[in-house]
């Protein structure tokens, strides 16, 4: 199963994703933002602007994402893909390969978005406008990805809670002792 934690910067996928671990069996957590600075590096010097924009980029992920998978791991993709049209690209491109894809949209409001973003300033000094910026996009197409899986609320609910709520979700309740069997 691939798990793709989707939404706002700010949201919690990243601290979801590590807690989301203790839930499924022979877990993986994939970044395709590793290939999107690759290719930022190299054809985005030639074509400017987010990676995302990019059809190698969308069809590296899908590649990559489906290596990821390899030993029956199930892979968790914490990555904010705010155009559903490039969302259902990427998750449709690995439903055709015979993946089991599950969509999670993190969500949150803006002021508690705009916060996080604020405190995570020193981890990412030079994104903070970019993602402050997207967060306006994201309640533009909040709805349109809402309905592509499950959303789960991270306003006022820590990590691990999030976490265990999709493992439920995804029928993997109780399984918080799998990695020590």
């Amino acid at each position: 199963m691939i798990v793709w934690l989707n939404g706002a910067f700010g949201v919690g996928k990243t601290a979801t994703a590590r807690q989301l671990c203790d839930f499924l069996p022979a877990p993986r957590i994939h970044d395709p933002e590793v290939l999107g600075c690759v290719l930022q590096r190299t054809i985005g010097r030639l074509q400017r602007g987010d990676y995302q924009h990019l059809t190698s980029w969308r069809r590296g992920t899908v590649a990559l994402t489906r290596w990821a998978t390899r030993n029956n791991a199930h892979v968790i993709v914490p990555m904010s893909v705010l155009r559903p049209d490039y969302l259902d690209a990427l998750l449709g491109g690995l439903r055709a390969h015979g993946h089991d894809v599950r969509h999670v949209l993190l969500d949150a409001p803006p002021p508690v978005l705009q916060a996080r973003i604020t405190d995570d300033d020193a981890e990412h000094p030079n994104a903070t406008e970019w993602r402050r910026q997207h967060v306006e996009n994201y309640g533009d197409v909040r709805e349109e990805l809402a309905s592509r899986g499950i959303t789960m609320d991270t306003a006022d609910v820590p990590p691990a809670t999030v976490a265990a709520s999709i493992a439920h979700a995804l029928g993997f309740a109780g399984t918080s002792d799998l990695r020590e069997s």
